[in-house]
């Protein structure tokens, strides 16, 4: 068995509208209208935390040979490792997952279709699934915050050095920026 962190999702089984209770119907549209406005935000901070891990890895990438030894580059690598994780989590693909999954398989020939009603919902391992990982998610989140808040403060240490100070004043600008989407 795949260690938790690498589990896939499970199969999607859909079952039709028409099996669930009617009175459920106006809690289901109101958290499926909860869920698109959720996930239409996580969508644009994933893709700056993504811009910015980016620009995370060119400096590794670039410094790796050179400051390898240096101190700020351990808190650096920490908050590489970090990052790389919230990216593997990929928290809108779980929430894309969820909401797909009330629109039935027509949602993969034709997109629009979520724009009408929904027609479908999951069963329940699916949404155990996506709320056991968006749980781990929002605790590794709280640890991410924490490690990048001190390295941030390591770092701004760091620069009253005056060693590589260009290099260290764009690593504080980027931690900064992953803490604040954090």
């Amino acid at each position: 068995m795949a260690p938790k962190r690498y589990r896939r999702a499970p199969q999607v089984t859909c079952l039709p509208r028409s099996s669930l209770d009617f009175q459920a119907y106006p809690a289901v549209d109101a958290a499926l209208k909860d869920l698109k406005g959720h996930a239409r935000k996580l969508q644009s901070l994933v893709v700056a935390q993504g811009e910015e891990m980016q620009l995370l890895e060119r400096l590794y990438y670039k410094g790796k040979n050179q400051h390898r030894s240096a101190l700020f580059w351990s808190r650096l690598e920490e908050v590489r490792k970090y990052g790389k994780r919230l990216q593997e989590l990929e928290p809108f693909n779980l929430m894309e997952l969820l909401r797909c999954s009330f629109f039935g398989a027509a949602v993969v020939e034709n997109p629009k279709s979520m724009k009408g009603p929904w027609t479908h919902y999951p069963d329940g391992r699916c949404i155990l699934f996506v709320m056991e990982r968006l749980s781990s998610c929002s605790l590794l989140l709280e640890k991410t915050r924490i490690q990048l808040s001190e390295a941030y403060q390591f770092f701004c240490l760091s620069m009253q050095s005056g060693y590589f100070v260009q290099l260290v004043l764009t690593i504080v600008a980027i931690t900064s920026r992953l803490d604040s989407l954090a």
